[in-house]
């Protein structure tokens, strides 16, 4: 099994950047009254080492959720770096309160760190957030993507060239994050329609099996800027959909637009805000 400094050294800083889009607010199109969930305990890496990890507060708020996930965050970026043989282990870490949602608390948190060992060796840990999900008893992380690349030439776009954020087959696509804060496996099905025209043109659609608090990047979902709705639905019949835009600004790669299903299985569309955790 690979130590932990071969797997920073190989691979553990990897970046997925795209171009991101803008969403309004969430629709639920069926207004049910969702269910409380019923898990409890902490889902998400905690690799083992010489930092604690903390007690989830007893007292929920802003500040105390946000000084809790940023001391999570550092446990866990310390732990990974950490060998019997470093010499120096550095960790710098940022907490961010996101809101308030059926049940508990989202919040973002991220570090950079490095670690010199005994043998000259240096890792760094490169900057990713985290998006976190706390409530009473129950803590969720989120850190890891799956990514899903789609034929980069079968993408939909214009015919005019000024008409596309990037060249066809050649740029980066729009696309958004899929987070399963549940700790259940779901189905989601997505639908993407271009509004730009005289009638809605479906610009892309796709199905997932979410596997429990997991995390996807859907890229390659459209070229072509302009005014689009996602519309999401799983199979348990909760339903969400937003009107989303798709430009090419200095925000290039970041704000992504993501879906949420939380622990009680319902589903938000909306725009963490990744930046202010950076």
């Amino acid at each position: 099994m690979p130590s932990r400094r071969t797997v920073l050294q190989t691979g553990l800083v990897t970046f997925s950047t795209y171009l991101a889009g803008c969403a309004s607010p969430t629709t639920d199109k069926n207004a049910r009254t969702p269910a409380s969930y019923d898990d409890s305990g902490t889902f998400g890496e905690t690799p083992d080492g010489p930092k604690s990890y903390p007690d989830r507060p007893d007292s929920l708020s802003p500040e105390t959720i946000s000084s809790y996930v940023r001391e999570f965050e550092y446990a866990r970026v310390y732990n990974s770096l950490h060998e019997s043989d470093a010499e120096t282990v550095s960790v710098d870490c940022t907490g961010v309160y996101d809101t308030g949602t059926r049940g508990g608390h989202y919040a973002l948190a991220a570090c950079t760190g490095y670690a010199n060992y005994a043998d000259e060796v240096h890792a760094d840990h490169g900057q990713r957030t985290a998006v976190y999900f706390v409530g009473d008893g129950l803590t969720v992380r989120i850190e890891r993507l799956d990514s899903r690349h789609w034929n980069y030439k079968d993408v939909f776009s214009a015919e005019e060239p000024g008409e596309n954020v990037e060249q066809p087959g050649e740029g980066s696509s729009a696309g958004y994050r899929v987070y399963n804060m549940d700790t259940k496996a779901q189905e989601l099905s997505v639908t993407v329609d271009f509004l730009g025209g005289l009638t809605p043109a479906e610009a892309f659609s796709t199905e997932y099996t979410l596997a429990p608090t997991s995390g996807i990047l859907q890229d390659s979902v459209t070229y072509r800027r302009g005014e689009y709705r996602i519309t999401a639905d799983l199979a348990n019949g909760s339903s969400a959909s937003t009107q989303w835009t798709v430009m090419k600004d200095e925000d290039y790669g970041r704000n992504k637009t993501s879906i949420i299903v939380d622990p009680a299985g319902e589903l938000t569309i909306r725009k963490p805000p990744f930046d202010k955790a950076r």
